[in-house]
């Protein structure tokens, strides 16, 4: 996250992606924040979803798709695919699950 000399400590609380009503970062600086696409994204690994199958869900290419996978690892700093959710929801609170697919609590 980038902050601007000229905002507020708390100022990243104010906007970002929400699950519902619920924002996804915390006043912990160490959370990354994470795009509606990027969670449903993690839902739909989640749920065991290949990247071909995500890729159908989304309306994307399937390469498209591994790069979703590939900058989801990257901030969740996990090495496996199937580590995603779970560092999701370590990181977040949210269980991916619970999750419907527009990446907002179901």
């Amino acid at each position: 996250m980038d902050l601007r000399d000229e905002d507020t400590p708390n100022d990243h609380l104010a906007s970002g992606p929400r699950l519902g009503n619920i924002l996804v970062v915390t006043n912990d600086l160490n959370i990354p924040r994470f795009t509606a696409r990027q969670m449903q994204v993690v839902t739909l690994i989640a749920r065991g979803c290949s990247n071909v199958e995500i890729a159908d869900s989304l309306g994307v290419s399937p390469r498209t798709a591994k790069a979703h996978c590939d900058v989801l690892r990257s901030k969740l700093r996990v090495s496996k695919r199937r580590q995603i959710p779970l560092a999701f929801r370590s990181a977040t609170g949210h269980d991916p699950l619970d999750l419907d697919g527009s990446g907002t609590n179901a």
